[in-house]
């Protein structure tokens, strides 16, 4: 995700939240609350049961950037409204947007597993289903449709869950140990003031100056260790742990390390971002594995280290989001840390958060710290393009903090270079004056041994960059169209070594000291994936024939090499190289460290770029990601690198011809005293500070003095920029301005640097060099004869100006150029000179020196050095002894600072500088780079026509200019800057063009210090940039590619250089293309030593430096030189040359100019008089101007004609630049809009012949979709189908409509009816066929014969073929641009690179390119273009049949809208605004609109959809654009589509202006043939052709709606010519404020009638069908084993049992049968009826439910739910709420049937979640009689069903007239019949047994005891306990008589 765009975009998330299943609980009423992002948030309705059905589509609009979209979470709450709000919660899950938008089509249609996040159980909480996609500007949305399928329901086998149905609890544990090589954090002055007064102690303060802990993020949550305080070297030995649920959709880790502060926020130190996939792996098992990871090192990055009091702007890179790329830019410390994964068994406690890591595991760790010395070296050839003159630039190499210049923590290596400053090439950029002598850093540093882990990433990335070369080749290969033998013979070779590389053995991480299991693990992944990889390839060298296939596999394998191409391990820094300028840093890059490392095992384990040269590209740091520094480019270096381990340092080689040459330096000082002059002041360092006399150096082991010390005139190069030349050309620039009108006058004379002198006379030869000419005027530059370049500026921009070569009378400066060559003087005469000299002058030893001497200077210095050569042969692996020369220097320096802290010691000592070592090359080559620049196209515009008022009056009081050259003077005006190695050339400007043709040959010829070999085989890039210079003559970039050159360095290599298409990019866009090729010479070669350069650099070190010899001649071998190239006619510049440069060929151009179009005002007025400027290379040509574009848009003349020479290839074709001027006042010609074509190829064409044209249409070239009829040979009924009785009243338009859809039930029996069908043109089936079903057992079959494949829907079998554009997107169809196209025109600036320009208007034309023959003698062939109609304007009358609209985006508050309809077209409007559809997304509007336009002035038809609001204005949703002219132009008459058959009654009659006769004789007439000759009504010749009626109509069933013979034959004619098809299309709606991003579809069809030809036909009845009345009639008899919910205050368990009611939608008129008291067994009866009346459309199998959602609503809302049946068991309660038992849900259209017997009823008799049901499905509607028997009731125990219960019922469905005459009441109310309920009776004694078994008659038990409290006695008390009442009362009769007895006894 890091390569995601940043560019802030529109885009809108479609989420549709379908239905629940399994939602735990009962009787709950459940609503879904989505969060989306940080705050949008939107509720669904609340609906009720466990399985609701919500349907509700949401909308979320977002401006963002994709990076920041990926990471928003999208998470699902579903509650129970029931509930209070703390208890509410069924399930909740989350997911990220990334997950949507990485799926294919960014469409996402699962099931989500709702878990409760607080059950420790995680058990399933139930399902929810939905659909979410996201979509972008352009994105069309996804086809759910497609997406459907007979699994759609599978809940388990479409779960969002990976690998199981439940998520598992696991645990993260983190355990940190320590950290290291913090920097800086907090300010130290406080602490070092305590040390200076004596209250500190010795310690270095700025390591305590860090108060470090680390944060742990992962899905949302985080934990933090504790706070290390006072050391930038903390240790923890702590423990994380961090819950989580497993698998997660979080797919990264992010760590970050901070600083704690006392006050205010804790500041961020680095971080850094774990991706989970590289951790861990899904696959099977043996390879997939949980997360895991070290112990290892975490390196953090972020802003550089060095600490400022007032903070750095770069402080959010340690963040690691704010950055472009999301890299910091230096190296911030590292961790030891070690994270590990384990499931957390169930019932298991949970972990602490944060815990002490134990004792063992903390010695374990040791062995993964033991460190290994490593080598990096890193020589620099070059460092070029320097945008500024910097001063004192220097180039550091680090590793870690090694190599830190500024950092005292480690040991000082030699990692910088000497401070330079930049020399300007003469032309736009510096660069750095290494000549002959290369600085080589050399930093030594300490790490951990992983080199395995690298080794093995070294070798999958050098196979994935060999594959894609190859498949580069292969893929030219297949463009350029060899011979398919070599293609293969490339294949097999590029499989063989994929079968090499892949068998070659990774290193094995068993038995290395720091390897770790995922090391293991991954070591396991990447073998498999080779053997894997290894196989397929040889099975695909077998068997594959095609190259596509081949070619294809090999991306494959890329990318699944790319999968195991990382190492999440690796702790080694990346090496980063900083471009400093005082001290200060200024740009840098990050090289990985395994790019350079070094393998003694194996050449393939070695970095892509150890030991070999590379070209880097330095950007600058900077946080903020719209800043322009991402594209500026601050400098580029040519580095060649090596990294090793210390014991292998005897192995390092650049392999390069350079020698190793080292340098000691030390610095002689003196002070001005008084009276005194200058005194000695002793040797230092470069800063003064530490004393090292030349008595302190020792040569280290292998190393001896190569002379004595020397005077080392070295440090010149600060100021002399010629350092490593033997010739140099000094330059000096003349500046001369004047006012308008007035001559030139001098205005200053500068020297090479712009500094300002007195006169030429005051530039110096230096000391060392002479004069070898006089002061000249240079002229070959691109300058006048004279020298001189003009351009007009003021004071602020004469720096930035772009200079002409041209005299214009606006230009107010000008300049030119002299130059003198000096040239040095020889060694011997040099020497004494040199000795005197050296010295350099400050005010104090801090100020900035220079060289000649000043009266205020104090201190001078001059530099000795002295040269160390070896004295072994180690070779170049000795400069690694040189890091011990600074032992002596350090025992000495203790000894001068005896009296001082030891800790003063030591950072002194870290100061000490080491020698410096320099590759020095004794050669010189001569090159000869030639740059060939053509031409470029789709430049942006960078300025144009859009300037401000203000920006124009500006330059025109500037340039006291008049308004007619204004319009010119703002646009663009590219040119080129070339540059390669230190030299840059630059192209002429193009004035006002975006596709300029520059045609200009640059040469160089360029001195080499280097390898030539190097040069061969690793080349550098040319660099082309392209720049525009603005209306003040500044440049600002455009752009910017490399180039690779030919490289030519011998006599055999005789490649010309092809001309190729480069695509100009800035920041990560392409702005345009840039035709090039570059090719260099090697001129000459000779082996040049240069004594007096050696004497320059080395101050007269001894002659046998190189060679004793001197100069060591060599034959010199000459390579023959191209032939200059041509110049250009006029202009003394060459161009490029014939053999490279285009072959051009005569060229004919038709131009069909038709007029312009909606024209938008430029500059406050409004575009009248336009004309047209066409532009093809330079061929130009000018139409005549529209007088009054209101009035007439047209041309009177619309055909032109050129003849122009052109490139004969397509890929050389310039661009066609279609410019629209107004011709306004006073001469003023402004450009108001363009276009430019870039690909020609469309409209070329062969040379037309002299030839009659054929016909178009009879020899099956019909370009519309045919729809033929419904009866051909060999088409069937469907099987088990069944003849469908006719009746006309069911037969309408939409009948027509829903045939053609396929929908054999809304169509009823159209397709019986021999009708015909209609062509439905829509983007996706979804937005056609919902809320309706498509018959999916519509059979599929291919009907041959010799007309186009055909369409049949119903019952019959079809050929489905769907279109998704519009009418005019069909490819037939083509835009309807066979007459005229329609093309946009832009004008203006791109302020942003991500911004588009601005609309201007429309031009209509088109063109014809064809070749002519060469010689202009031979006849030229005929005009395309011939009998063109009449441009004059056209009155037509359109109708507009709007049949209905999908996917509406919602504008209310309730997620919903009342749209309605608004066409306009010019200033005519209609406004439906009173027919709105309340409160809905998919209205049916079923409307024909009418108007009467006159084209072309009316041609933009707007089908507007709006919103209707009661308050305020109403909302736009969106808007279709249709052009009328080019419909009406086109050879297709699309003005009125045509039917497949000729009707004159039923429901679709013939509606067109003429009959179908009298259209065939017009086009007879049209096409110049003779009039048809018919031979009675059946046949006919046409143009030759004989036509019957027989061949159309022989399979077809007769119909009586048909029209004439005659006519009908003349429509079949009409159908073979072009046309177009009966049919409605869909189009999408789009809205302004979401540019390209559809906010819903509209379908509809448009007709238009020209007036000429008369009144139309009578339009098309399409008003929406309206839904018809229905009754459901339910009698609830019985019931049993209903489980009992009560207890009675006796101990006996029952039921109070009820049945409730409703169908799906009519909850509010639910109905309740009577209460069956007391039910002891589960038993109940009830014979109790409902009756449920409701509005039903069969077509659509949807209740149609119109209410009003609130009391203040103003209409009813129509909602759709399918008819489903829901029946529930309650228990009632006197005191307390009802209980809820049971239910049974049937859905009325497929509902399965009941069981005739009780003891076989279960839940097989109903399906389960898969579908699976063992009783027959039927569709309630389709029965004639009742349906009676028994049916099951369930309910939702632990997200699964159980029975609780059986009811037994009867059910049937009525039409409003058989409920009218046959009258039945609710529940048992009058009229009581069809049939008689009888109250059911109760059982009064165990004689009624029968009775019961045969009416089912209630027990005597069920009545309400509270209201018949006798019958309770009676029949509850006394029934049970009657024996023992009895024997109570015996027993108290008993006990009286004997109390009575005892009493009464004497």
């Amino acid at each position: 995700r890091s390569k995601l765009s940043e560019k802030l975009e529109d885009f809108q998330i479609r989420l549709k939240v379908v239905c629940g299943r399994q939602l735990t609980g009962s009787n709950i009423k459940p609503v879904v609350q989505v969060k989306m992002g940080k705050v949008k948030m939107k509720i669904t309705k609340i609906r009720k049961g466990s399985s609701p059905v919500w349907n509700e589509l949401l909308m979320y609009n977002f401006h963002e950037s994709l990076k920041e979209l990926y990471d928003y979470v999208v998470e699902f709450t579903v509650n129970n409204s029931r509930k209070l709000r703390s208890d509410s919660l069924i399930g909740s899950f989350k997911l990220d947007v990334g997950s949507i938008y990485d799926q294919p089509g960014k469409y996402l249609l699962k099931w989500l597993l709702l878990t409760d996040p607080d059950d420790a159980s995680n058990s399933p909480k139930g399902y929810l289903k939905i659909t979410v996609c996201v979509l972008g500007a352009g994105d069309q949305p996804p086809d759910e449709s497609a997406a459907k399928d007979e699994n759609e329901d599978d809940v388990e086998g479409n779960l969002l869950t990976p690998a199981g149905a439940t998520l598992h609890s696991a645990n993260f544990a983190l355990s940190l140990f320590s950290a290291e090589d913090l920097p800086q954090m907090d300010s130290i002055a406080f602490k070092s003031m305590k040390q200076k007064i004596g209250l500190g102690g010795d310690e270095d303060v700025s390591k305590t100056s860090v108060d470090a802990y680390l944060t742990f993020k992962f899905a949302g949550k985080k934990r933090v260790t504790e706070v290390i305080k006072e050391t930038n070297e903390p240790v923890w030995n702590e423990r994380l742990n961090l819950p989580l649920k497993f698998p997660s959709m979080c797919d990264s880790i992010k760590l970050t390390l901070k600083d704690w502060d006392r006050v205010g926020c804790d500041d961020p130190i680095g971080s850094v971002t774990i991706p989970l996939s590289h951790i861990s792996s899904t696959g099977e098992a043996g390879i997939g594995f949980l997360p895991t990871f070290g112990p290892s090192f975490v390196n953090f990055y972020g802003s550089p280290r060095e600490f400022t009091q007032l903070g750095n702007s770069l402080d959010e890179l340690n963040t690691g989001k704010a950055s472009l790329d999301g890299e910091g830019c230096a190296y911030r410390g590292r961790a030891m840390m070690e994270l590990l994964m384990r499931m957390d068994e169930e019932g298991a406690e949970p972990k602490p958060p944060s815990q002490p890591v134990n004792e063992e595991k903390i010695a374990l760790v040791q062995k993964y710290m033991r460190r290994r010395q490593y080598r990096l070296v890193v020589g620099f050839e070059s460092a070029n393009l320097i945008r500024k003159p910097l001063e004192r630039i220097e180039f550091e190499v680090s590793m870690g903090n090694y190599g830190n210049k500024f950092d005292c923590d480690v040991k000082l290596s030699a990692s910088t270079t000497e401070p330079h400053n930049a020399v300007f090439d003469g032309v736009h950029y510096h660069y750095l004056a290494w000549t002959s002598k290369k600085p080589i850093m050399m930093v030594t540093s300490q790490w951990e041994d992983i080199s395995f882990r690298l080794y093995a990433l070294n070798l999958i990335l050098r196979i994935i960059d060999e594959l894609q070369d190859q498949i580069t080749e292969v893929n030219l290969m297949v463009k350029q169209k060899e011979d398919e033998i070599e293609i293969a013979s490339k294949i097999v070779t590029i499989l063989d070594e994929v079968i090499l590389n892949t068998g070659k053995k990774l290193p094995n991480p068993r038995g290395r000291t720091v390897s770790n299991q995922l090391d293991r693990r991954i070591h396991r992944q990447r073998v498999q994936m080779f053997e894997m990889i290894s196989q397929e390839a040889k099975e695909l060298r077998q068997n594959c024939t095609d190259a596509q296939e081949a070619i294809a596999a090999l991306h494959d394998f890329i990318q699944r090499l790319e999968l195991v191409s990382h190492e999440p391990q690796n702790s080694f820094p990346d090496v980063i190289i900083w471009m400093l300028s005082d001290n200060k840093r200024v740009a840098y890059t990050r090289i990985p460290a395994y790019d350079l490392l070094y393998s003694p095992e194996r050449q393939d384990y070695c970095g892509r770029f150890c030991s070999k040269p590379c070209t880097l590209t330095l950007k600058y740091p900077t946080a903020n990601t719209k800043s322009k520094k991402h594209y500026k480019v601050p400098a580029q270096l040519r580095i060649i690198a090596w990294l090793g381990r210390a014991k292998d340092q005897s192995n390092f080689e650049f392999h390069s011809k350079g020698d190793i040459s080292v340098i000691q330096d030390t610095y002689e000082t003196e002070i001005k005293l008084p009276f005194k002059g200058w005194t000695a002041d002793g040797y230092t360092d470069i800063t003064g500070e530490i004393p090292l006399p030349k008595s302190v150096f020792r040569c280290p082991t292998g190393w001896l003095w190569d002379g004595d010390w020397k005077i080392n005139s070295d440090l010149a190069s600060l100021y002399d920029t010629t350092l490593g030349h033997m010739h140099v050309v000094e330059d000096a620039f003349e500046f001369e301005m004047r006012d308008v009108g007035t001559a030139w006058q001098v205005r200053k004379v500068t020297n090479g640097k712009m500094e300002t002198i007195c006169d030429m006379g005051a530039i110096k030869v230096p000391s060392g060099w002479e004069w070898e000419n006089e002061w000249t005027v240079d002229t070959k530059r691109a300058c006048d004869e004279d020298g001189w370049e003009y351009a007009t500026s003021d004071d602020q921009t004469v720096g930035e100006l772009v200079w002409s070569t041209a005299e214009k009378v606006y230009h107010n400066s000008r300049k030119r150029r002299l130059v003198r060559s000096r040239v040095c003087i020889p060694l011997k005469q040099k020497t004494a000179e040199l000795l005197e000299e050296g010295w350099e002058y400050a005010t104090t030893m801090g100020c900035e020196f220079h060289i000649d001497p000043k009266m205020l200077d104090l201190v001078r210095r001059r530099k000795w050095s002295r040269r160390m050569v070896t004295s072994d042969d180690r070779g170049s692996a000795a400069i690694f002894q040189l890091d011990k020369s600074i032992s002596y220097m350090f025992t000495f320096f203790c000894v001068l600072e005896s009296d001082k802290k030891a800790n003063k010691k030591d950072r002194h000592y870290q100061k000490i500088p080491l020698p410096k070592i320099y590759v020095v090359y004794e050669s010189v080559w001569q090159l000869h780079l030639r740059a060939y620049i053509y031409q470029g196209r789709d430049l942006i515009a960078m300025d144009g026509d859009s300037f401000s008022v203000n920006e124009a009056v500006a330059f025109l009081l500037l340039t006291k200019m008049s308004t007619i050259s204004i319009a010119l003077m703002f646009l663009p005006d590219p040119l080129v800057l070339v540059s390669f190695l230190n030299h840059t050339a630059r192209t002429e400007v193009q004035k006002h063009t975006l596709n300029p043709i520059w045609d200009e040959t640059m040469m160089l010829d360029i001195k080499f210090y280097g390898d030539i070999d190097h040069l061969k085989k690793y080349c550098p890039e040319v660099s082309v940039e392209v720049f525009d210079s603005d209306d003040l003559n500044s440049l600002q970039f455009m752009g910017r590619t490399s180039v690779k050159p030919i490289v030519k360095l011998d006599q055999e290599n005789n490649q010309t250089p092809k001309l190729e298409w480069h695509d100009i990019t800035k920041a990560n866009y392409t702005t345009g293309n840039v035709l090039t090729a570059f090719e260099m010479i090697l001129v000459n070669v000779k082996n040049l030593v240069f004594i007096a350069h050696i004497k320059n650099c080395f101050c007269n070190f001894n002659q046998n430096i190189f060679n004793s010899t001197g100069v060591k001649k060599q034959p010199c071998k000459t390579i023959e030189m191209p032939l200059p190239p041509p110049l250009k006619p006029g202009v003394n510049l060459p161009m490029v040359p014939f053999g490279i440069r285009p072959v051009l060929q005569r060229t004919a151009i038709e131009f069909l100019i038709w007029g312009v179009r909606t024209m938008k005002p430029f500059k406050l007025l409004s575009v009248n008089s336009p004309s047209v400027l066409i532009q093809i290379g330079a061929v130009e040509l000018r139409t005549k101007i529209i007088k009054n574009l209101k009035k007439q848009p047209n041309f009177t003349e619309p055909l032109y004609y050129i003849e122009a020479n052109l490139p004969v290839d397509d890929l050389y074709f310039p661009p066609i630049v279609i410019r629209v001027k107004d011709n306004r006042k006073f001469g003023s010609r402004p450009t108001v809009g363009q276009h430019i074509i870039t690909k020609s190829i469309q409209y070329r064409i062969k040379p037309p012949v002299d030839q009659p044209q054929q016909d178009e249409g009879f020899v099956s070239t019909d370009l519309a979709i045919e729809v033929e009829p419904p009866a051909k040979p060999g088409l069937k009924l469907v099987s088990g189908t069944i003849p469908i009785q006719i009746r006309e009243e069911e037969l309408d338009w939409w009948s027509k409509f829903y045939a053609s859809l396929g929908d054999g039930g809304n169509c009823r029996s159209y397709m019986e009816s021999g009708l015909d069908l209609i062509k439905v043109i829509f983007y996706f089936l979804k937005y056609v066929v919902p809320p309706m079903e498509i018959n999916m057992e519509v059979i599929t079959e291919q009907v041959q014969g010799s007309s186009p494949t055909v369409l049949y829907f119903g019952l019959l079998s079809i050929d489905k073929t769907v279109y998704k554009d519009e009418l005019e997107k069909q490819e037939e169809f083509n835009h309807f641009s066979d007459f005229i196209q329609t093309f946009q025109l832009f004008r203006g600036k791109v302020e942003n690179e991500d911004d588009e320009p601005d609309f201007a208007g429309q031009f209509k034309g088109t063109f014809r390119i064809y070749t002519l023959p060469e010689d202009s003698r031979e006849p030229s062939p005929p005009r395309y273009f011939q009998h063109l109609p009449p441009s004059d304007v056209v009155e037509v009358k359109v109708r507009i049949y709007v049949i209905r609209a999908f996917g509406l985006a919602p504008q209310d508050a309730n997620g919903l809208s009342d749209p309605y309809i608004k066409i306009k077209a010019g200033k005519k409007r209609i406004v439906d605004r009173e027919n709105y559809i309340p409160m809905t997304l998919e209205p049916t509007f079923g409307k024909m609109f009418e108007l009467d336009l006159i084209l072309p002035m009316e041609k933009d038809l707007y089908v507007e959809v709006f919103d209707w609001d009661l308050i305020g204005t109403d909302d736009k949703i969106g808007e279709t654009v249709i052009d009328l002219e080019n419909r009406y132009l086109s050879k297709f008459k699309a003005w009125c589509s045509l039917p497949e058959t000729y009707c004159v009654t039923g429901p679709c009659p013939w509606r067109d202006q003429m009959k179908p006769k009298e259209w065939l004789d017009d086009k007879c007439c049209k096409e110049g043939w003779d009039e048809p000759v018919w031979n009675g009504n059946t046949c006919v010749m046409v143009d030759g052709k004989t036509y019957k009626l027989d061949d159309y109509e022989k399979d077809k069933k007769p119909c009586k709606h048909w029209g004439p013979a005659d006519e009908r034959l003349a429509l079949y004619i009409l159908r073979t010519f072009p046309h177009v098809s009966e049919h409605v299309e869909t189009r999408p709606l789009l809205h302004d404020a979401l540019p390209n991003i559809e906010q819903g579809r509209l379908q509809l069809w448009v007709d238009m009638f020209p007036k000429s030809f008369g009144d139309p036909g009578l339009p098309y009845n399409i008003e929406p069908r309206k839904p018809s009345k229905y009754f459901l009639r339910m009698i609830v008899w019985n019931c049993s084993e209903i489980p009992m919910m009560d207890v009675s205050v006796l101990g006996d368990k029952m039921s109070d049992i009820y049945f409730k009611g409703w169908i799906s939608g009519l909850e509010h008129k639910q109905q309740k049968t009577d209460v069956h008291y007391r039910s002891l067994d589960g038993t109940g009866n009830f014979n109790w009826r409902f009756v449920f009346p409701f509005d039903y459309l069969p077509q659509e199998r949807m209740v149609h439910v119109a209410k009003k959602d609130h009391l203040w609503s103003l209409d009813k809302t129509v909602t759709k739910f399918p008819p489903v049946l829901n029946i529930q068991v309650w228990d009632n309660d006197l005191f307390g709420p009802n209980e809820y038992i049971s239910e049974i849900v049937l859905p009325i259209t497929n509902m399965p049937k009941c069981c005739k017997f009780q003891r076989f009823c279960s839940l097989k008799n109903v399906p389960d979640m898969q579908g699976n049901c063992k009783m027959e499905m039927v569709n309630l509607f389709d029965q004639k009689m009742p349906l009676k028997g028994w049916w099951p009731l369930y309910r939702m125990v632990d997200c699964g069903r159980e029975q609780a219960g059986k009811l037994e019922m009867s059910i049937e469905i009525l039409t409003e007239q058989e409920e009218e005459e046959k009258r039945a009441g609710q529940g048992r109310d009058e009229p009581n019949m069809h049939p008689k309920l009888d109250k059911p009776k109760h059982m009064l004694s165990s004689i009624n047994l029968f009775i019961f078994l045969s009416f089912r008659s209630r027990p005597a038990t069920s009545f309400a005891w509270f209201s018949s409290p006798f019958k309770s006695l009676r029949y509850i008390i006394w029934r049970k306990y009657k024996w023992i009442i009895l024997g109570l009362l015996a027993f108290a009769l008993f006990l009286t008589f004997f109390v009575m007895f005892i009493y009464s006894f004497p």
